[in-house]
């Protein structure tokens, strides 16, 4: 029972250390940053940064073009360092596409709040930054939209509110049994077409958790808050159903059954997760301690039983060997 109990622990951790991360504790150097003041609706769709679909503030980034990724980095929150160790968290709302400091490896085009807090204004730019990923701070549940013009034959979904930016963005119709994926653009929607009825959503975050909502019909710019959060760790093992835990006369906002299932599904065991998620989780110190006593332990015993067993068997050989002699008398 000893030796199970060793096996499936091994194996769970293996699942753990498997997944990759959204975040990392390692910093990215050689950063700069501009900034700018036209910062409302910017490329990633959130209109008015004070509006219902903003983040609220105005520590925000617009990201040179290989940050922004096509739209990919849409809504993912850095944390940005100077020389000084004076740190601001930022959330990308904005691409930064001009030629010259835009199209750097790691730029950054801020508010000038967040740009005064680096450096001053008057320096026009800031060289020598370090930045990592972090989860955003936002408050209550993920929300969908249906983009502005959506009908019955035709909607675009913009995901917003969420600590972790969005992988995958599906959809499963009513007269179907498959979730179809769509393909994000480089503004931050997804869009899809409608062929009546209600429909499933299916969100998948960057740390390979689900989130499902169900629509009963297409209506322009109608928000749904779901019942979940993603969480700002890694998930130990990606789900992989395609059939969703809710039913289709229900939306998830109002259904307490399928936040509990979701949570059930998605959430991270704790205990195998630092206090910050990094780049790739591994094995603690003590989970790899704890690991190499009990393997000694195991080797110790079957080693001890082994030479408790060799007398045994030796006894068998000559009880064979003298029943041959017997039979050939």
């Amino acid at each position: 029972m000893k030796f199970i109990n060793i096996i499936i622990f091994i194996l769970s951790v293996k699942l753990i250390s498997g997944q990759s991360c959204p975040f990392s504790e390692s910093s990215i150097n050689g950063a700069s940053a501009t900034f700018y003041t036209a910062m409302d609706a910017g490329n990633c769709g959130y209109e008015k940064l004070n509006g219902p679909l903003g983040p609220g503030n105005y520590m925000i980034a617009a990201l040179g073009t290989k940050l922004y990724q096509n739209g990919a980095q849409c809504g993912q929150c850095f944390k940005i360092s100077n020389s000084k160790n004076v740190s601001i968290t930022v959330m990308a709302t904005d691409s930064c596409n001009d030629a010259g400091y835009c199209q750097r490896d790691n730029h950054f085009d801020l508010s000038p709040v967040a740009f005064s807090i680096l450096g001053s204004q008057s320096q026009g730019v800031l060289d020598g930054l370090s930045y990592v990923k972090v989860p955003c701070e936002v408050s209550g549940n993920v929300k969908i939209m249906m983009k502005d013009g959506s009908n019955d034959f035709w909607t675009s979904f913009f995901v917003f509110n969420s600590k972790v930016i969005i992988k995958q963005v599906s959809i499963k119709l009513s007269n179907s049994v498959q979730f179809v994926p769509l393909t994000q653009t480089t503004y931050n929607y997804w869009p899809s077409s409608i062929s009546g009825g209600h429909f499933q959503v299916r969100i998948e975050s960057i740390g390979g958790e689900f989130i499902y909502v169900t629509i009963p019909k297409v209506e322009s710019r109608k928000v749904y808050e779901t019942s979940s959060q993603f969480s700002t760790s890694c998930s130990n093992e990606k789900s992989s159903n395609n059939q969703s835990p809710t039913s289709n006369n229900q939306q998830t906002s109002n259904n307490q059954n399928f936040n509990q299932q979701t949570k059930q599904q998605t959430s991270a065991p704790q205990n195998f997760i630092p206090s910050y998620c990094q780049q790739y989780i591994q094995k603690p110190n003590y989970i790899m301690a704890k690991e190499s006593v009990e393997k000694k332990e195991n080797n110790d015993f079957l080693e001890s039983n082994s030479f408790k067993l060799l007398p045994n068997f030796l006894y068998l050989i000559i009880l064979i060997l003298f029943l041959l002699i017997i039979k050939t008398l």
